[in-house]
């Protein structure tokens, strides 16, 4: 399934949002959420040294931060990667990207369908622009 059915209020055919597109809105939705940034190991990998050795946290992340699974059921299920901010409340971070990323969603697609699930990855000392 390529795209989650959304409400078409003219009634001239169906529409959908892609999983692209859900990614996007959600990547933009915690952009805004004071003390968190999604995380990507991608970003690490590119200024560390040349190691051999795997770091086991980057196997268990997801590569690009956010992940959009679409069921039959058309439900979106979303999961995002976060870093937060050493000193901010984790539970108070991730339930502000939960309401975010459900109301950016909502107010761009018409969607309420959603699971939206959040893994804290790291905890940093300064969050990257």
């Amino acid at each position: 399934m390529d795209y989650l059915a959304i409400n078409n209020y003219n009634r001239l055919g169906s529409m959908g949002i892609s999983r692209n597109a859900i990614r996007t809105i959600a990547l933009n939705a915690v952009s805004h959420v004071k003390g968190a940034a999604v995380y990507s190991p991608f970003h690490k990998r590119k200024k560390a040294s040349k190691k051999k050795a795997i770091d086991l946290s980057e196997i268990f992340t997801l590569p690009n931060g956010v992940n959009v699974a679409l069921h039959k059921d058309g439900r979106a299920e979303i999961k995002i990667e976060v870093e937060i901010k050493a000193g901010e409340n984790a539970a108070d971070v991730a339930k502000a990207i939960q309401k975010e990323v459900a109301d950016s969603l909502e107010l761009m697609c018409d969607a309420k369908s959603f699971d939206i699930k959040i893994h804290i990855a790291r905890i940093v000392d300064e969050i990257r622009a």
